[in-house]
């Protein structure tokens, strides 16, 4: 199914969708949306599943659904493949993704989505290239404890860079302001961390 567009998926949203998903963050059960004729008039009509992505709880993937279409928000850690259980069970099989920044415990499982000939990926959205290409500084940044972790995630960045071109997914870039849709629905960056390493935090407090 290809899902009709109102407007630019990279204009200025005006229905912000991040304060919905912040109150989900720590949900690990699916809840069920309201029916859609519950819904206040002149609202979108919008199904949000945050899934238990298992691996301690540690990740975030959350499917968003409106009038036939679907965006994975996140997709779980590299640890776990729990997510494309999930989706296989509530047979979504057409969908984008949105991959909020480059922690492996949300961008985890994108590759394996990817190359699952069960799923069809229409369109990949992507924080701006400078949220983690400015980093990529070895002269600067080569002495800091977080390196070799950083390294790690941008050897990640530039495969699925790769698999995206391969797969001619269409790619789109998102910075702070920026929105995006699902069907009815329309959300936008609130903010954007370009350093997400600098803390070098075991406890990824930023993620």
């Amino acid at each position: 199914m290809t899902c009709e567009r109102n407007g630019s998926a990279a204009g200025k949203g005006l229905a912000l969708l991040l304060a919905i998903l912040v109150m989900l963050m720590s949900v690990s059960c699916s809840r069920p949306a309201p029916e859609a004729d519950s819904l206040p008039e002149g609202e979108p009509d919008l199904r949000i599943t945050s899934f238990d992505v298992g691996y301690d709880s540690e990740g975030e993937a959350i499917l968003l659904q409106s009038e036939g279409c679907s965006l994975l928000m996140d997709t779980g850690s590299i640890m776990t493949g729990t997510v494309i259980e999930k989706l296989k069970q509530a047979k979504v099989t057409e969908f984008e993704i949105y991959l909020s920044h480059w922690h492996d415990d949300h961008y985890g499982q994108i590759l394996n989505i990817l190359y699952d000939d069960d799923f069809h990926v229409s369109r990949v959205y992507l924080p701006e290239p400078d949220a983690i290409e400015h980093l990529y500084n070895v002269e600067k940044y080569g002495h800091m404890p977080w390196w070799k972790d950083f390294q790690r995630h941008w050897n990640a960045y530039k495969e699925i860079l790769r698999a995206l071109e391969e797969k001619k997914i269409e790619t789109v870039y998102l910075g702070q302001g920026s929105a995006f849709e699902v069907g009815s629905a329309r959300g936008e960056v609130l903010y954007l961390d370009k350093e997400p390493y600098l803390d070098n935090s075991v406890s990824n407090p930023r993620s």
